[in-house]
């Protein structure tokens, strides 16, 4: 009913300011009754019926709308607890207000866990450990940023006793004035989904070593077959066809070993002072055979020395996948230049062809894996599509960037950019 809300209205705080201004119209209406002229009992029947009339709507209006915000509060309630993600809410002080049932599975803990201020110190502490390094992404033994810089904070964090993999998105909690009340960290457990990965790239590993012995073998013994068949012309068609394919599926394995020492992070293990120009001179130098016999001229304009802290066979097969591709998906008469310069501290690699090109729509995937643009699928209809692929995870690897331009009809050029080390 209207007076129970107004009823509550009353008890709280917030009805102060109106209830004394109905007692300050009360009281001047009893004073001018009893001593003062007329206009201060009009005076005060105004005021008491003013303060009145304001403290029943604003009970009303206040009391229902504290309802509606505790029915929010509810609903809210019931969506964190429902979630399969953890969710995590803790004041400035580090102390927790509130935590669902997946998060206190994914870190350990019970709820009992409410009220408690959590510490650096409890990163050791046998049950508040996980909790503590979730809270605190510092005190884990390994962390990756993943968002930029503002919020939400994304975090990824490697955690010890027991080792464990989170995710973690943390977002600030405003008040009506805009400072911040307290923070929610959502928590997502992908110690599973590492482990699967890991195996994955391990029997990829594992297969692919054990496939490219047998596959050399069977190169050689092509090679050794075509030398010793003399002219009879069937035959070494058939032996020149075997070779190609063997060559082929040994070129998928290697792309295939190289994938899983990029995903291990084995790329920088053997990271040295490298001169690209050096490197470059050499792809070219193993390249213009190949060249001549598309028919495509090569020149490279090296415009100083440039030294890169990298893993020298990486980069090797970065420019050789560059060039490669240039060659292949050049035209008839067409040419690859390659320049060398250096920009804002990075080593800066154009690769540029008069090749067919590349559309905006296969522009977007060039970089991802298994993909292969429409055109390039018509030169060649085996390629494995693992090339560019690989080629940006060693970039990126190198802290570094790599990315393409073209114009369909009018060739293509890959830049990439690498950290200089060294410039002499």
């Amino acid at each position: 009913m209207w007076y129970r809300d107004v009823l509550k209205y009353w008890s709280r705080k917030e009805a102060f300011p109106v209830l004394g201004t109905a007692v300050l119209g009360a009281t001047l209406l009893a004073i001018g009754s009893a001593f003062a002229p007329l206009w201060v009992i009009v005076l005060g029947a105004v005021t008491l019926l003013a303060g009145s009339g304001i403290a029943f709507w604003n009970g009303i209006r206040l009391t229902r709308l504290l309802g509606e915000r505790g029915v929010s509060a509810v609903r809210l309630e019931r969506v964190i607890a429902a979630m399969k993600e953890g969710v995590l809410i803790y004041a400035p002080d580090f102390e927790v207000r509130e935590i669902n049932d997946a998060a206190c599975a994914v870190l350990g803990v019970g709820r009992d866990v409410v009220g408690k201020k959590i510490t650096p110190s409890l990163a050791e502490h046998r049950t508040y450990g996980l909790l503590a390094q979730v809270v605190y992404p510092s005190l884990a033994p390994l962390t990756e940023q993943i968002s930029e810089e503002g919020w939400p904070h994304i975090v990824r964090v490697e955690t010890k006793d027991p080792r464990r993999v989170f995710l973690t998105i943390t977002d600030r909690i405003l008040n009506d004035e805009g400072v911040v009340s307290g923070f929610l960290k959502i928590i997502q457990d992908e110690t599973g989904a590492e482990e699967a990965e890991a195996s994955r790239t391990e029997f990829v590993a594992t297969t692919a070593h054990e496939l490219r012995t047998p596959l050399t073998g069977i190169q050689w013994a092509f090679e050794s077959l075509h030398t010793g068949l003399g002219d009879r012309a069937e035959l070494l068609n058939i032996v020149d066809q075997g070779s190609e394919l063997s060559g082929r599926a040994l070129k998928i394995i290697n792309s295939m070993l190289d994938m899983t020492q990029i995903t291990e992070g084995g790329v920088m293990r053997e990271a040295r002072p490298v001169d690209l120009a050096g490197i470059v001179e050499e792809v070219m130098r193993e390249a213009r055979p190949v060249a001549q016999g598309y028919g495509v001229t090569m020149s490279f304009k090296p415009q100083e020395s440039l030294i890169v802290s990298a893993n020298a066979d990486r980069i090797r097969t970065v420019i050789t996948v560059l060039v490669e591709n240039a060659l292949k998906y050049n035209t008839k008469d067409g040419a690859v230049t390659i320049e060398l310069g250096a920009e804002d501290g990075m080593a800066h690699l154009i690769v540029r062809d008069t090749g067919m090109g590349i559309s905006e729509e296969d522009q977007k995937h060039l970089f991802e894996k298994f993909y292969r643009a429409e055109g390039a699928k018509r030169v060649d209809p085996n390629g494995a599509g693992l090339g560019l692929y690989i080629t940006k995870s060693i970039v990126t690897a190198h802290r570094g960037r790599i990315w393409a331009e073209s114009i369909p009809g009018r060739g293509s050029a890959f830049h990439v950019t690498l950290p200089i080390t060294h410039n002499p």
